[in-house]
């Protein structure tokens, strides 16, 4: 009598979860693409237009400016009589208001003189380029001209003002103070400060005219 062989079935216990759950699920982090180099730089040019373009247009000015107020005046005739007639306007402005102070003023072209001090307006006493500086930031901003033309009709006259008052002050300090005094004064110190001032005033401009640029417009959601 022979046996034969029962096959035993594998119980469904037995059957592997990948059977019954099929492949096992990817692994809960993710891989996050980073932009590339050229997405960067596209985000990046737009934001940066309106300081590009102001750096621009302020350096294409005072290149301009430069390139006028350094040519030698006696090449020149007419850029020779635009200072002269400039420098003199404000020697005869300055001369007017020390002799409502008191003094006894003569004016001769752009000479002042008493008979206790002389003084020449010469170039570097004109505040030209501190004014130039000014104007040149006031059109590259990028505002409404409207407030542009009232920065620039304010900008100029203040800054003459307070050139005039230089003028006035470097008449008294010549009179009552040594000529180291006044090279000290007139080079080192009214200089550097008529720069800081024409951007200090540039950028107070530029805060007024953002508030009056964006007052009027409203955030929609």
């Amino acid at each position: 009598m022979s046996r034969s062989k029962k096959h035993r079935r594998r119980p469904r216990s037995e059957v592997s979860s990948a059977d019954r759950h099929g492949p096992a699920p990817e692994s809960a982090s993710t891989c996050h693409r980073t932009p590339s180099a050229a997405t960067d730089q596209a985000a990046w040019l737009p934001a940066k237009k309106p300081v590009l373009w102001f750096l621009l247009v302020f350096g294409g000015l005072m290149g301009l400016f430069y390139a006028v107020f350094l040519l030698p005046p006696d090449e020149h005739p007419r850029i020779g009589k635009f200072f002269t007639a400039y420098l003199s306007f404000y020697a005869r402005v300055s001369g007017a208001v020390l002799s409502i102070l008191g003094h006894d003023i003569t004016v001769i072209g752009q000479s002042i003189s008493s008979p206790e001090f002389r003084v020449q307006v010469v170039r570097g006493c004109d505040a030209i380029e501190a004014t130039a500086m000014f104007v040149a930031a006031v059109i590259a901003s990028p505002v409404a001209l409207r407030w542009k033309v009232l920065g620039i009709l304010g900008g100029v006259v203040l800054l003459g003002v307070v050139n005039l008052a230089r003028i006035v002050s470097l008449f008294y300090i010549g009179i009552h103070c040594s000529k180291k005094t006044f090279d000290t004064m007139h080079v080192e110190v009214w200089q550097p400060v008529f720069i800081l001032l024409a951007v200090c005033l540039w950028l107070l401009w530029a805060t007024w005219a953002k508030r009056r640029t964006t007052g009027g417009k409203t955030c929609r959601t």
